[in-house]
């Protein structure tokens, strides 16, 4: 194939390729068209009716209360997608069988629902009218009346189909709500009763808004702040009891000191006005004086005896004093005492409380869930029996007038490019897979030997040959020698001109013709060359070293008397055994009538030796036809002997790798390669698809051939 070494195809190459695809892309075009027109000929006709939904992003509301199921969301257009995938879906040809009753319908009836069913969503087609929310659903059929009817039927199907899954939902949330309501009123009742019995246990019913024990630490604290309040004035007035002196002045305090303290004052100042008037000698002074003592004494144990019943009263008074405090400062202790207590009570309830509170919150959440889920029964409760489709019918399907399927124009198209597309892909596996050598650009690239130029074939060059379909060599070749100007004649001068290079630095005298396997058209291009070279002058000679087949040798001579072999042995002198043949100027050497145990004489070095020489004196052409390159080691071991070795390859039929495996074995033998030859190459395909050969231009210089001759 081009462009397989790797360098970038040319659009020579890639038009030569497009040319080579495309008998096959119209082949493919034609059958697979023809099939389609045909198909659509013969195949029974069917009607499609078409009814349009469409989805309805709003619902009427019924009820206050949210759905169930809630309605489709606005301007989300994959929701249109979603329901044409639920029409598309099985669950909506099952209800439409069933509505239908098609388990018995000629048309679509099978042995199961589930089978009818899936008849019948073959049948179906589901697609959006654009990106809008309709729904076109068609229906085929046989019958046009059929199919409208099935349309709108598959519509219903589908309305009711949407109604009955709300209504499903609805019911099955409705019970699942009723038997969740009731599990949670008896949780609820649990619950608080569970908070009750806490309360009770611990102590924390309440009065206005407050526990007894706050109540109590209430009470305690003010009576608390009353007693340490009258401890104090209780101590403070002992204290200060404790403290007071008993003075003379406290004593004169007395009632019954007030005579005697006026009759001392009095004695005092008759005594000082006895002193004063008489002296302190005068009896009058000296009375008053003894007056005034006696007075004296008198008052003294007067306040003698006061001061003794005012200390008593006092030591009564502190006495009383000091259990009026230490009553106060009991109670107060009492007091502190109820209310440590009441504080531990309160600590205790406290911690209590904090129990309590998550009793209360978890009953109090019970209660909120319990009263949204009551809630929420009531409204599915109310909705059931209102629940709505999400899509209306909008246009009722109508009975086509004419047949939908099948479409003549677009079948006949489709069969045409499926046709193109497969000839193509033929094609290119052909191309890819191909282990022949089409063109000498091939032979170069892939063999890395010399192309030689191409032979055609016998056909394509339109040689004149007589009426057989398989001439013989030797016609082939007189037909050519009877149109020397014209294609296959100069073809085989180019490859004469060609041989003519000298090889390795000599003269290219004696070219040994080969091929890689049997029937590749050697002996007809071994002839033809020879015949050609005859023709234009050269002294040629053709020798048949085939000593299996002896092909050349029975082409143009029949049964030799003496031959290669004899030769070789010295049996024969080389002028016996040459012959000429029927051809004009050519001569042969024939191949010998030896037994089959004899074939192995090419390994007569010698001899082989002394009859090429003795063929270069007489000749200045010598080519030798020998046997097949791999099946036979006839042509390995005469390749030594000649100036050059000329492989011929059959176009498009010799397989690459018997090629390679030839030029192997000529190199093994060290024989010099002159190149590969194309033969039997068919010039009109060649044209077509051959680039990389000289025969893809011969649509241009053909007529050139033609006005030659």
């Amino acid at each position: 194939m081009p462009g397989q070494t790797g360098d970038p195809m040319t659009f020579e190459q890639i038009f030569a390729i497009c040319r080579r695809m495309l008998p096959f892309a119209l082949i493919g075009g034609l059958l697979l068209g023809a099939l389609a027109a045909g198909y659509s000929l013969i195949a029974p006709r069917k009607y499609e009716a078409v009814a349009r939904v469409i989805v309805e992003p709003r619902t009427l509301t019924l009820t206050a209360s949210q759905d169930v199921m809630s309605a489709l969301p606005q301007r989300d257009p994959t929701v249109v997608d979603t329901e044409v995938e639920f029409l598309q879906s099985l669950a909506v040809a099952e209800q439409v069988v069933r509505d239908q009753k098609l388990v018995s319908d000629p048309e679509f009836g099978d042995t199961t629902p589930e089978k009818t069913a899936v008849k019948f969503q073959s049948a179906m087609s589901v697609r959006r009218a654009g990106p809008t929310y309709l729904i076109d659903i068609g229906v085929e059929s046989r019958s046009p009346q059929r199919a409208a009817e099935l349309a709108n039927a598959a519509a219903t199907a589908y309305t009711n189909l949407q109604r009955s899954r709300k209504r499903d939902a609805t019911t099955e949330a409705n019970k699942l709500l009723a038997s969740r309501v009731e599990s949670m009123a008896e949780e609820l009742r649990k619950a608080e009763d569970a908070v009750q019995r806490y309360r009770i246990s611990n102590g924390l019913m309440s009065v206005n808004g407050a526990t007894l024990a706050e109540q109590t630490a209430a009470q305690l604290s003010q009576q608390l702040a009353d007693a340490r309040a009258r401890e104090r004035a209780a101590l403070a007035e002992l204290g200060a009891a404790r403290g007071a002196n008993v003075s003379l002045d406290s004593a004169n305090s007395q009632m019954s000191l007030g005579t005697l303290r006026a009759q001392q004052a009095t004695a005092q100042q008759e005594m000082s006005a006895a002193a004063s008037r008489y002296g302190p000698n005068h009896p009058q002074y000296i009375a008053a004086a003894e007056r005034l003592a006696q007075i004296n004494q008198a008052v003294a144990s007067e306040s003698g005896r006061a001061r003794s019943a005012v200390a008593a009263d006092r030591q009564t008074l502190v006495a009383d004093l000091a259990a009026k405090a230490a009553a106060a400062s009991n109670l107060r202790r009492s007091l502190e005492s109820s209310a440590g207590v009441n504080d531990a009570g309160l600590t205790r309830n406290s911690r209590a409380s904090s129990d309590l509170g998550k009793l209360e919150r978890n009953a109090a959440a019970l209660r909120s869930t319990y009263e949204a889920y009551l809630e929420r029964y009531q409204q599915t409760s109310t909705q059931l029996g209102t629940e709505q489709a999400d899509s209306s019918l909008v246009a009722a399907a109508l009975v086509p007038g004419k047949p939908s399927k099948p479409d003549l124009k677009l079948n006949v198209i489709v069969g045409v490019v499926l046709g193109i597309f497969g000839g193509i892909s033929v094609a290119t596996m052909i191309l890819l897979f191909e282990s022949h050598f089409s063109t000498s650009q091939q032979v170069e690239e892939s063999l890395d030997v010399d192309s030689l130029p191409s032979l055609p074939s016998a056909r394509s060059a339109n040689l004149s040959v007589g009426g057989s379909s398989k001439p013989e060599p030797a016609e082939t070749a007189a037909a050519m020698l009877a149109a020397p100007t014209d294609t296959f004649a100069e073809m085989h001068k180019s490859l004469l001109a060609s041989l003519n290079r000298p090889v390795d630095g000599k003269p290219n005298t004696v070219v040994m013709i080969s091929s890689a396997l049997p029937r590749e058209g050697k002996t007809t291009a071994a002839i033809c060359l020879a015949a050609m070279a005859a023709h234009i002058g050269r002294k040629v000679v053709l020798v048949d070293c085939d000593q299996r087949r002896r092909t050349t040798t029975q082409a143009l001579i029949g049964e030799p008397k003496v031959g290669v072999g004899e030769v070789i042995d010295g049996a024969a002198r080389l002028d016996d055994a040459l012959v000429q043949t029927i051809l004009p100027g050519l001569t042969l050497l024939p191949a010998s009538s030896l037994p089959t145990s004899a074939v192995d004489i090419f390994e007569r070095t010698a001899g082989v030796e002394r009859m090429i020489a003795a063929l270069r004196a007489r000749f200045d052409l010598i080519l030798i036809d020998t046997a097949p390159l791999l099946p036979i080691a006839d042509s390995r071991v005469l390749a030594k002997h000649a100036d050059s070795v000329m492989l011929l390859c059959r176009w498009r039929a010799t397989p690459r790798r018997a090629v390679e495996q030839a030029l192997e074995l000529l190199a093994e033998s060290d024989a010099p390669i002159a190149g590969v030859a194309l033969v039997q190459v068919d010039l009109q395909k060649q044209a077509t698809f051959g680039y990389g050969d000289k025969s893809f231009y011969y649509n241009k210089y053909k007529e050139y051939y033609h006005s030659a001759s």
